[in-house]
């Protein structure tokens, strides 16, 4: 139904946000392109910090994911 496969999809961007803390820069910078494609509002909180992310290419995609993702906190956060 549509509801279990919108909680299933829920869970899957959950289980992504918390990959976002992963050591590894390859890991985070591919949890930010696929919370970006997935357009997630609700990972905008985590994504954020890695605007300041110490990997510059981590940097770039968390801008290109916030612009997809493009809800006014998001867009207020790649603005500053």
């Amino acid at each position: 139904t549509l509801s279990s496969s919108s909680a299933a999809s829920d869970v899957y961007k959950r289980q992504l946000i918390a990959l976002l803390e992963n050591e590894n820069s390859d890991m985070r910078q591919e949890v930010v392109v696929a919370l970006g494609k997935l357009k997630a509002p609700q990972a905008v909180d985590a994504l954020i910090p890695l605007l300041q992310d110490k990997n510059m290419d981590v940097r770039q995609r968390t801008l290109e994911a916030l612009t997809k993702i493009n809800t006014p906190y998001a867009l207020t956060a790649v603005n500053q």
